[in-house]
């Protein structure tokens, strides 16, 4: 991080512009993991289905309804 902060500074960008970036940059890793915990959940739901799991598959339903919602308000943050 340090490195890309001193990049950025190389660069001719402001504090201004920097803060953005850094701000741009992790709003986006945010999403990222969002993602990626909403993929290893679907593994998981897949798996609980096989197994014919119904309490498990419940709370994975859920936990992924509200990752859902948790990545659509990231998505509409950056817009």
């Amino acid at each position: 991080l340090a490195a890309f902060v001193a990049k950025l500074s190389t660069e001719g960008l402001d504090e201004d512009h920097i803060e953005e970036c850094l701000t741009d940059c992790l709003h986006r890793v945010r999403i990222d993991a969002v993602s990626e915990k909403l993929s290893q959940i679907r593994a998981e739901i897949a798996r609980a289905q096989r197994e014919g799991d119904e309490a498990q598959l419940n709370k994975l339903n859920q936990q992924y309804n509200n990752l859902v919602k948790e990545k659509a308000k990231l998505v509409v943050q950056k817009t």
